[in-house]
């Protein structure tokens, strides 16, 4: 009898074989150096336009909450954080892997609604392992997400149709930088998810760009299995304020976003949605 593995299954075994080749040959290096209890910072940069990057922001934008719909003004809002467990490094600059916890609020408002009703709200936690050497970088991570709708949606008039929506997944990214540039990809696969007929892959690639100076952009897109691989495009572009302006420490940063395509929005991932606009975003 022969094995059916999932074509997404199938890219992230060749992924996660691909990065494993990469940890097992990067050398003694890598293994050898010290360790530390509670890092600051990752050794895997945060994206910079994924909309589900575990971050602090307020956006103001302009959304069409579904194709054809009238566009009202809509708030989002995003509570995350990755705090680092345990960093081993090595001789090179930033090189090392690490092991970190993520948790995650990503929730948006109507704010033409008659008390800024809540639509939707994602909830994140997971477990991630990164490694980085020299311009290669990866990130792997298991993590859960349940998805929540407003209570004045669900009271309002013509109220969507609720989905008990949540899923245990596994993703994995691969990343290169080359002078401020950094293009990844990757995809992750759900091993349980609710309700049990949902497709359970999706496939991710995107660019990243920092500037010394504190420009930084990028560009992030997804493909949906349940929506028949159809993509969501995000687009980012800014400028972090602070006196580190590297991707990590304390600052923040003033973007201009646009997204377009299938939604991110836990509860409305059947719908195409577009939207743009602008905000601030809080490290620390």
């Amino acid at each position: 009898m022969k094995l059916y593995i999932p074509p997404v299954e199938k890219g992230l075994w060749v992924m996660t074989l691909i990065c494993f080749t990469a940890i097992c040959t990067s050398g003694t290096s890598v293994w050898a150096g010290e360790g530390g209890w509670y890092p600051k910072g990752d050794v895997f940069t945060r994206l910079v336009a994924d909309p589900k990057e575990p971050q602090n922001f307020m956006v103001v934008a302009d959304l069409e909450p579904f194709e054809d719909a009238d566009r009202v003004s809509a708030w989002f809002v995003g509570i995350g954080e990755s705090f680092g467990l345990y960093r081993r490094s090595s001789q090179g600059k930033d090189d090392g892997w690490q092991v970190s916890v993520f948790a995650a609020a990503f929730s948006q408002f109507n704010l033409d609604g008659p008390s800024n009703d809540l639509i939707n709200t994602d909830y994140q936690v997971g477990v991630p392992f990164s490694f980085r050497r020299g311009p290669f970088s990866l990130r792997a991570r298991f993590f859960h997400q349940s998805s929540h709708l407003g209570d004045e949606l669900l009271l309002g008039p013509n109220p969507p149709q609720r989905i008990n929506l949540s899923f245990e997944a596994i993703d994995v990214l691969f990343a290169f930088k080359w002078n401020g540039w950094r293009p990844y990809a990757g995809g992750a696969y759900a091993v349980h998810v609710d309700p049990r007929e949902l497709e359970r892959g999706l496939y991710q690639a995107g660019i990243d760009y920092r500037h010394a100076k504190g420009w930084l952009g990028g560009i992030d897109v997804k493909w949906l299995e349940q929506r028949n691989w159809g993509p969501g495009s995000s687009a980012m572009v800014g400028y972090r304020f602070g006196p580190n302006r590297g991707p990590e420490g304390r600052a923040m940063s003033a973007r201009l976003v646009y997204y377009d395509g299938v939604s991110p929005f836990g509860q409305f991932f059947v719908q195409d949605i577009s939207y743009w606009g602008a905000g601030v975003w809080f490290q620390f």
